[in-house]
């Protein structure tokens, strides 16, 4: 039985976990509770926010670290088997996988994700990435190509008709060749599960614009929020889409229950703000996400109700 993607689900504005899988996960920091992304951490944080009703986990994808004393990122857990496992062990929430179109072949990442999705009963996403670290690239001795979201639209083309489809398929494309080609099973979600683009500049966002679902990007200033969702609905609206815009927030608690009520009130009114520039979703980032992220639902969730923004 497929359930609906919790990515299309009623609450206005979706709420995701960010980068659990890697070492520090996005904070590069000293602290002793640093996150250390064992298996086991990533599995409770997991349950935590599946339980509490959060829309998806997001991964990311490195291949090597910074360097440093800490090597930070360097230990981190492949996203499409790390996606696998969480759908035996949650029950609602959406499991991303990121992929580096340039090193994961799309036949390849056809069949691993239509698994996810099986697995899962429809909570499957991927999360395309185009262009990354060219020294982490040059691991697979695999250069980055001039123009990769050229590739990327071969890529997703591939993935697509291979589900469309139980026949042979040949392809002739600039970048991918494919003699008849098969992957059965397609995924639950038709035509494919949902896509998400991590990109910022002008060439990503016309392939958010024209192949995914949703966009995921940052800004700097809340007052140019707003500029990123109109750039966005703008080139989906030339190619005759509607693109939903994610974003990333780091959630930081504090030391006092003073403080720190204080500062989950502030938390739930900058959401509320990101929601109303017309973002429909963020991807959480915490020191400890195990040690925190239950205050965050505790705390925070039920301010965003009060505010219209969660059921």
């Amino acid at each position: 039985m497929i359930k609906t993607h919790p990515l299309h689900g009623s609450n206005k504005l979706k709420l995701g976990v960010f980068s659990t899988n890697a070492d520090g996960g996005l904070a590069i920091t000293d602290v002793p509770e640093r996150w250390t992304a064992s298996w086991q951490d990533n599995l409770t944080a997991a349950q935590i926010a599946d339980r509490a009703g959060l829309e998806f986990m997001l991964p990311i994808a490195r291949w090597r670290g910074f360097g440093g004393r800490n090597k930070v990122r360097e230990w981190s857990f492949e996203t499409f088997t790390w996606a696998a496992a969480l759908a035996v062990a949650t029950e609602q929430i959406g499991l991303f996988m990121t992929v580096h179109v340039p090193l994961v072949h799309p036949l390849y990442a056809a069949k691993a994700l239509a698994t996810v999705d099986h697995i899962s009963q429809g909570r499957a996403g991927l999360n395309i990435v185009c262009g990354w670290n060219p020294k982490e690239f040059g691991m697979f001795g695999t250069p980055l190509v001039e123009k990769g979201y050229d590739q990327a639209a071969e890529w997703i083309e591939i993935l697509e008709k291979l589900y469309a489809s139980d026949q042979p398929l040949d392809y002739e494309g600039t970048y991918y060749r494919l003699k008849e080609a098969v992957s059965r099973p397609a995924s639950l979600q038709v035509p494919r599960p949902v896509t998400m683009n991590a990109a910022f500049g002008g060439p990503g966002r016309d392939f958010a614009a024209a192949r995914c679902d949703y966009l995921f990007t940052t800004f700097s200033e809340m007052s140019d929020a707003g500029k990123h969702v109109a750039d966005i609905s703008e080139r989906a609206d030339k190619v005759g889409r509607n693109v939903g815009v994610y974003t990333v927030a780091h959630v930081v608690c504090r030391p006092t229950m003073e403080e720190a009520q204080a500062y989950y009130t502030t938390i739930a009114a900058e959401m509320a703000a990101i929601a109303g520039h017309g973002y429909q979703g963020i991807a959480l980032s915490f020191v400890n996400y195990t040690r925190e992220l239950p205050y965050f639902c505790d705390h925070v969730l039920p301010l965003l109700r009060q505010a219209g923004l969660r059921g």
